[in-house]
């Protein structure tokens, strides 16, 4: 009886042990199933992505297989004109349709023979954006006529169509231009920079010369001897380089035009301690009646280096006749001059006394010392006799 109790009990565990495999086995096929479900619907919806390799460069784009794509380059303003050695510009618009990946552009001539000297260039190439800069470049020896070009582009998936021709005319016809100079004014302190901007509404031209005027004295311009618009002007000062306001202009020269910029330099007026001394060496000389006496005088300056105007004034102030006087230079920039004294009969026999006088804008030039001049009969004068004819 036991024993039967027993084989009853055994059978129902397995019974019951059946059927929560069962259900387990159930439920993680359900499970199974749902994520296969979900997975083959988001299949549905997520890009496919591929790899490009245009132009060398690897990189993965995302591919839309559902819409047609297409890509059209439209030129903007396609007739231009300028001279040998310039450079014209033109507009070109990237019209996308459904289609974002890279494009890589081209230019073609329409000519059997390449032009020479014609290079071009792309403001961004292997581009994403909608609109570029496209530079065509001429150089002295491209020869004058009209040429024509078309825009070709490439992309990894699709086939562009060359854009619509454009022109271009190169002449010997004179491209016209200005000059400016910023800021205007500018003002510094003697021995500093003043830093000016040139620049020209052409910025492409082929020959010019340009010149700096109305410096003040003590400075110098720092343009370079290459140029390329905008470009910075140095006007150089010195600590002698004098206050005042100043007109600066740069005229430019290409072909038969001739332009010109100007602007204002401020040099400020510092205190920096400004003098002359005026010394004389042999302050005193004898000579006689008729007889010019020579002195050297040294002009001693210190942060001054504009003209003297000298001067003598007899002490005392008398008027002496016969006698008069010159300088070697005068005004004069020098640090030292002659000064002749010259006598005539007429002047009388005596000892003279004379201060050597400066003057100049902005500073005050005190008197040199006292300087002597001894005018005398000295020696007789020798002479000598002659008769005519030699025989009688």
């Amino acid at each position: 009886m036991q024993e039967k109790n027993f084989l009853a009990l055994k059978n129902f565990y397995l019974y019951r042990k059946t059927q929560i495999f069962t259900f387990i086995l159930a439920i993680i096929l359900a499970l199974v199933a749902t994520v296969t479900t979900d997975a083959n619907a988001n299949t549905n919806h997520s890009p496919a992505f591929i790899l490009n390799n245009v132009s060398e460069v690897n990189s993965i784009y995302p591919v839309v297989s559902d819409q047609s794509s297409s890509v059209t380059l439209q030129v903007s303003a396609p007739s231009t004109s300028i001279g040998k050695g310039q450079t014209a510009r033109y507009s070109v618009s990237i019209d996308r349709s459904n289609f974002t990946n890279p494009v890589e552009l081209g230019l073609t001539e329409l000519n059997d023979n390449p032009t020479p000297g014609i290079t071009f260039a792309y403001s961004t190439n292997f581009t994403t954006d909608n609109i570029v800069t496209l530079d065509i470049i001429t150089r002295e020896q491209t020869p004058l006529g009209t040429y024509n070009f078309v825009i070709t582009g490439k992309a990894s998936g699709i086939t562009i169509s060359d854009s619509t021709p454009l022109t271009l005319a190169v002449s010997s016809v004179q491209q016209d231009f200005a000059l400016s100079l910023s800021p205007n004014p500018l003002s510094v302190k003697p021995g500093e920079t003043a830093n000016f901007t040139l620049d020209s509404t052409n910025k492409t031209l082929g020959n010019i010369s340009l010149s700096v005027s109305g410096l003040p004295a003590n400075a110098t311009n720092g343009l370079p001897l290459k140029i390329k618009f905008p470009v910075t002007l140095p006007i150089i000062t010195s600590s002698n380089t004098p206050a005042g306001t100043y007109t600066i202009t740069v005229t430019g020269v290409s072909g038969n035009l001739t332009r010109t910029a100007s602007t204002t330099l401020t040099v400020q007026n510092v205190n920096v301690t400004k003098s002359v001394g005026l010394q004389v060496s042999q302050a005193t000389t004898t000579i006689g009646q008729g007889q010019t006496a020579s002195y050297f005088v040294s002009i001693n300056r210190t942060n001054f280096t504009p003209s003297i105007e000298l001067g003598l004034t007899v002490v005392g102030g008398e008027t002496i006749p016969g006698l008069t006087f010159s300088y070697s230079q005068n005004p004069t920039t020098a640090n030292g001059v002659t000064l002749n004294i010259t006598t005539t009969k007429s002047t009388p026999i005596k000892s003279y006394s004379f201060v050597v006088t400066g003057k100049a804008p902005g500073i005050t030039i005190a008197d040199s010392n006292v300087l002597t001049l001894v005018v005398s009969s000295l020696s007789q004068q020798d002479f000598s006799l002659s008769l005519s004819p030699g025989s009688y």
